[in-house]
């Protein structure tokens, strides 16, 4: 009976108050909330979500109340991207990342892409594949690629055929790239 009495206390410490680390749990739980308002367990390095970009940047995209999720499927590091997505329920989202590898790096991940286009204006160059299939089940996508010095930046905007497209605020593809490229010259200029 001692044993069991034992690990249902162990197990409950942190809701019952069994042990004189509970309030403690709580404590670092509440600061977690405070320090992460989006509530996403994220705990790595800060993304550009939260430096240099915000839910309004992506209105000019998306006609609906986004949110920040601190993961990105451009990103190959925790703190390299993140995406500004329309709710819980895919519609659309902004996935963007930006990391280092110059000019040799967006020349590999621009060089497969049979539609490509250039987006003027942006970094020290920049190109859109216009709008493609995506690897998300019954998406499309529009992906910018733009570098300038050291830095790459990947830029998607993502969203589900039908549905997804009443919460873009255009279907033109040059319209997409250019506000795309814009996001990519607002994380630019944030980094020498």
């Amino acid at each position: 009976m001692y044993r069991s009495t034992v690990l249902v206390c162990l197990l409950f410490a942190s809701l019952a108050g069994c042990s004189p680390q509970a309030p403690s749990v709580a404590a670092d739980a509440k600061a977690m909330a405070v320090q992460n308002p989006l509530g996403d367990a994220y705990k790595g390095p800060p993304t550009p979500c939260d430096k240099e970009l915000s839910t309004q940047d992506a209105a000019n995209l998306i006609n609906v109340p986004v949110s920040i999720n601190h993961y990105s499927m451009s990103g190959s590091t925790p703190g390299q991207g993140c995406e500004l997505g329309a709710g819980k329920s895919f519609s659309a989202m902004i996935d963007i990342a930006i990391k280092t590898g110059g000019a040799s790096y967006y020349t590999m991940l621009t060089q497969g892409s049979p539609t490509s286009k250039p987006v003027p204006g942006v970094g020290d160059g920049a190109m859109t594949t216009g709008t493609i299939d995506s690897n998300i089940p019954g998406g499309k996508e529009i992906d910018v690629y733009a570098h300038k010095g050291d830095w790459v930046c990947i830029a998607e905007l993502i969203h589900k055929s039908g549905d997804g497209e009443k919460v873009l605020v255009s279907l033109s593809d040059d319209d997409n790239a250019r506000k795309l490229g814009a996001l990519c010259a607002k994380l630019f200029a944030a980094r020498p």
